[in-house]
């Protein structure tokens, strides 16, 4: 699902300018987070999340949202030369029960429980061998299902500027 697939489900139908580096563009009630580090963009709704202080390294960011929710986005290299399925191991270590799973050649989303029994939307992105691309939606596991689409929506936004 595209970022103008995931607006337009909510109401908005433009996009916005992809040019511009670690900033938010505001689009139609919701807001782009592009970082060109890790060269990747993600749509949130701007009135239901608040953006943390960057980190210094300039891999991603942190965005709080409603009833605690919390929205991270961010790159990392593959330092250790993973592949794919070891990438994704990994990441479900962090989970208990996986609720719903949807993998791809280059993507892997999962819906899942964590070990704290919060409520978890997760999308990885294996841009190449050398970078991984990953959002996380945690939010209390009693969190209201309108609450869940927009984690939902968030995070299966998360896709890939340039594919370089």
């Amino acid at each position: 699902m595209t970022l103008g697939l995931a607006v337009s489900a909510c109401g908005g139908d433009d996009r916005a300018d992809n040019s511009v580096m670690a900033e938010e563009v505001e689009t139609n009630g919701y807001t782009e987070y592009e970082n060109e580090r890790f060269d990747f963009l993600i749509g949130y709704p701007a009135n239901r999340f608040t953006l943390r202080d960057a980190p210094q390294n300039n891999d991603g960011r942190v965005l709080d949202g409603p009833k605690g929710s919390t929205l991270r986005v961010f790159g990392t290299n593959n330092a250790l030369g993973l592949t794919f399925d070891e990438q994704i191991a990994r990441a479900s270590d962090s989970l208990s029960e996986i609720l719903t799973e949807d993998r791809g050649e280059n993507s892997w989303y999962v819906e899942a429980l964590d070990h704290e029994g919060q409520w978890v939307s997760l999308k990885i992105i294996h841009a190449d061998p050398q970078r991984l691309v990953t959002a996380r939606f945690t939010a209390d596991d009693e969190a209201d299902e309108a609450l869940r689409e927009t984690g939902r929506i968030a995070v299966r936004s998360l896709q890939l500027q340039n594919n370089a």
